[in-house]
């Protein structure tokens, strides 16, 4: 019998976890290094804020599986990958829902989607 992974769940624990050790770290630096960090705290921010909302934002909770591939550092590669994308914006939930599923999802977890496309 196999486990039934609330992938959900799974992914906000793990994005609160990832936050709150994130958050510990800046709270410890000087003003002036806070200062340097902000577009990294903004982006972290909107990542965790869209993906642990009340209601999911995702067109469809297969994402939350490709992000469990991620666990315990989902906003870091994420937060890598927006750095590395010129065009990425995570200005509005529409953003944030474009990059990951467009841009983060489609390109690193093709496997997990095409498996769950093949499933319906």
């Amino acid at each position: 019998m196999t486990e039934h992974i609330d992938y959900r769940q799974e992914v906000i624990d793990s994005v609160n976890k990832e936050f709150n050790n994130f958050y510990d770290i800046e709270m410890q630096k000087s003003k002036v290094e806070i200062f340097a960090d902000a577009h990294k705290i903004f982006a972290y921010t909107a990542l965790k804020d869209f993906i642990t909302a009340e209601e999911s934002q995702f067109s469809d909770d297969i994402h939350y599986r490709c992000l469990y591939a991620e666990k315990d550092s989902i906003l870091a590669l994420l937060y890598d990958e927006y750095r590395r994308n010129e065009y990425a914006s995570l200005a509005t939930s529409g953003d944030v829902l474009e990059f990951i599923e467009g841009d983060y999802n489609a390109i690193y977890h093709e496997g997990i989607l095409e498996e769950a496309e093949e499933l319906e």
